[in-house]
């Protein structure tokens, strides 16, 4: 039994916002709020879209015989000008500024000039060409290891790349430049430096350790490390636990003079 002052199931189903179809489900006309939205459409296009608060409106009656316009304009300087429909609310405009940050006025041609209504967010217009800007590119270990020129006399990376001639082209490790030496004449120089990829593979899901420090390995068990080639001898332990309990250990020493 339900109390006079429950809501019955089906009562309570009714008005579940995902179920009622009713009159208050349809989106209002407008919002009564002074807004003026820029949108990126493509590196071109740009798609606005306009509301008005009541008073506002009553202002734009004002003007109803004049030219409404949008002028878009970066850093001050007017780009475009399209006359557009007060009433439309929305309007793409071809802006044609790829790259370069983009403000909007809405607003009417008057005897005294332009007069701004509403200003829009500033939006910047997306690149019609490839950045200038570029990222290292890192060497691939696995390709590198199932080439014909692994173990080449020569070993460094680099020496590979050029030498093997393939068809990928890699830049070499990322570390600091090499600097030049207090005295150095500058005349003419030979600045060398080198730095040291360790890489292989482990059982998938086993837990490598180098020297102490965890070292990431991927799901296949693969790994690589950079480690910065100083003068003198360097030691390096690799240790594998696997999830069985096995270890397997190994040394690599190298030299650097």
């Amino acid at each position: 039994m339900y109390s006079n002052s429950a809501q019955r199931p089906d009562q309570a189903k009714a008005i579940h916002p995902l179920i009622y179809k009713g009159p208050e489900s349809e989106l209002p006309s407008g919002y009564n709020k002074d807004c003026l939205i820029a949108m990126p459409r493509d590196p071109y296009w740009l798609f606005f879209y306009w509301d008005f608060a009541e008073q506002t409106w009553q202002k734009i009656a004002e003007y109803k015989n004049h030219v409404c316009l949008l002028k878009i304009s970066s850093e001050g300087t007017e780009i475009t000008s399209v006359p557009v429909s007060i009433s439309a609310k929305s309007w793409y405009v071809n802006a044609n500024s790829p790259g370069l940050s983009l403000t909007a006025h809405l607003g009417f041609e008057t005897d005294n000039g332009f007069l701004p209504i509403l200003t829009s967010n500033t939006v910047c217009m997306p690149r019609d060409s490839i950045s200038s800007k570029t990222d290292e590119l890192w060497l691939f270990i696995d390709e590198l290891y199932r080439s014909e020129y692994f173990g080449t006399i020569g070993g460094s990376p680099l020496f590979w790349q050029v030498e093997g001639n393939q068809k990928a082209q890699y830049a070499a490790s990322p570390m600091p430049p090499a600097k030049l030496k207090e005295g150095e004449d500058l005349h003419h120089y030979l600045v060398v430096d080198t730095d040291l990829i360790v890489y292989g593979k482990t059982t998938p899901g086993s837990a490598l350790i180098q020297n102490g420090q965890a070292v990431p390995v991927d799901c296949n068990g693969n790994f690589e490390i950079r480690l910065k080639l100083c003068e003198g001898l360097h030691e390096i332990e690799l240790v594998s636990f696997a999830q069985n309990g096995q270890v397997k250990t190994k040394n690599i020493t190298v030299k650097r003079g």
